[in-house]
């Protein structure tokens, strides 16, 4: 998983469980298992609309608080 060595690297390093990596494609929707570098992190890769819709909706969800 060569393309996604910073991802590992700070998964790693700040012990993190869940990253996300926004994609182009469109049906690019998937759930990736780091290798041991990253521990046990899982990285989803989201396509950038989904992404985009679900930050939107959160924005206006949260706006009247």
């Amino acid at each position: 998983m060569g393309e996604l060595k910073g991802i590992e690297h700070i998964c790693e390093e700040r012990m993190v469980a869940r990253g996300y990596v926004i994609t182009k494609e469109v049906t690019d929707f998937d759930a990736l298992p780091l290798s041991e570098a990253g521990g046990s992190a899982t990285v989803v890769k989201t396509p950038a609309p989904l992404a985009c819709f679900w930050l939107g909706r959160t924005e206006v969800e949260n706006a009247d608080e």
